[in-house]
């Protein structure tokens, strides 16, 4: 899944997940959205268990396996360790995108984020081969909705409101696409064009 942009001699690295069904609804949770509403991620419950069970098989696979304090390359696949406070965390995939003063920000592909903060090489740890994109794809998709330029201050009550429980993504299209997470680091989705409806699927947000 990771390859070389010749043209730019800048690695473009391929983090699209498996496709989703055009005009299909699928049920999902919220994984990630920015303060501008701008990056949302969302995953679905149908891979809900095989989330659970990945990132148990990381942790487990994490603690037999410490660091050797490795240094790292923009681009380079990682468990990189997630703060939930300064003595609690998990381990989650996660890329490369910066390096400052040996110390590293990565992006969360599984949930659409990346680190507040720059990571020392004790934070991470070479991403297994058995934890790979290639044998499990991202599993957080990225959505738009269609045809809605987003005004925090008009819709931010009414997409809280609805993605704060499970909800309903109807795919209207893919868009391919490759944005850019840093100066010399393209990282590539899969971005669909989406309509949210609540659940049992009366209202949706797109026409609100």
């Amino acid at each position: 899944h990771s390859e070389i942009n010749q043209n730019q001699n800048k690695p473009l690295i391929d983090l699209k997940e498996h496709n989703l069904n055009q005009n299909c609804y699928y049920e999902c949770r919220l994984a990630y959205i920015d303060n501008q509403m701008e990056d949302i991620f969302v995953h679905l419950n149908e891979e809900a268990e095989k989330f659970e069970f990945i990132e148990q098989e990381m942790s487990t696979f994490n603690t037999n396996n410490p660091n050797n304090n490795q240094k790292f390359s923009k681009g380079d696949l990682v468990l990189s360790k997630y703060y939930e406070s300064e003595d609690s965390f998990n381990w989650f995939r996660a890329i490369i995108i910066e390096i400052k003063a040996d110390k590293y920000k990565v992006f969360y592909f599984d949930y659409g984020n990346k680190s507040e903060d720059f990571l020392a090489s004790i934070d991470l740890i070479k991403l297994p081969e058995k934890f790979n994109i290639s044998k499990i794809p991202p599993l957080a998709y990225k959505i738009k909705l269609s045809d809605v330029k987003i005004d925090i201050e008009k819709h931010f009550d009414t997409l809280s409101q609805f993605i704060s429980d499970n909800f309903l993504v109807k795919i209207l299209e893919l868009n391919k696409t490759s944005f850019q997470k840093a100066d010399d680091l393209d990282l590539k989705f899969n971005i669909y064009d989406v309509e949210i409806w609540n659940m049992p699927k009366e209202n949706c947000l797109n026409f609100l």
